[in-house]
């Protein structure tokens, strides 16, 4: 089973300055909303963005540094710190575009919220964070229990969907 949802983020081919969020993002499935967000990180000389195309997504847990094993209170919306997040591809490999002409994949990417001044991290695609907890809040309703939360590994659960990046 795949999941339910895709989540769609539609970037139009621009670059954003920095600070900016120049994709929409579409949730579609048993729940659904629309949200600016960011494909990019904030440098591209060092990271990369992901490549247009379709990836597996789970429900998980970002910033696992933070905490050695979630628990129920952690199904809540936060923006910083360990927290509920998306995984693409379960943390392996995904190809990337960067300035950087070594720099062609990036491991361990999530969606999660990004900041006011910057977007985030490597790879990865970040909603601000007027949005983010509107959109995080599909995915908690959805999936209540911590169970599903750490179904394949202790920060991974089940797959919610697909994530689809395109222009």
């Amino acid at each position: 089973m795949t999941g339910p949802f895709t989540v769609t983020f539609r970037h139009g081919g621009k670059t954003p300055k920095p600070g900016e969020y120049e994709s929409t993002v579409a949730v579609e499935g048993p729940k659904t909303g629309a949200f600016r967000g960011s494909l990019f990180p904030d440098d591209m000389s060092v990271k990369g963005r992901i490549t247009d195309g379709r990836y597996p997504l789970h429900i998980g847990f970002h910033r696992r540094d933070k905490q050695p094993k979630p628990t129920a209170a952690d199904l809540c919306v936060r923006t910083s710190g360990f927290r509920a997040a998306l995984i693409v591809n379960l943390d392996k490999a995904v190809p990337v575009r960067s300035d950087n002409p070594v720099k062609t994949t990036s491991t361990y990417i999530h969606v999660h919220n990004g900041g006011a001044e910057k977007r985030g991290s490597e790879g990865c695609q970040t909603l601000p964070a007027a949005d983010w907890a509107k959109f995080l809040k599909l995915f908690l309703d959805h999936y209540p229990r911590l169970e599903d939360w750490m179904a394949v590994s202790q920060y991974i659960g089940v797959q919610c969907g697909e994530l689809v990046v395109t222009v």
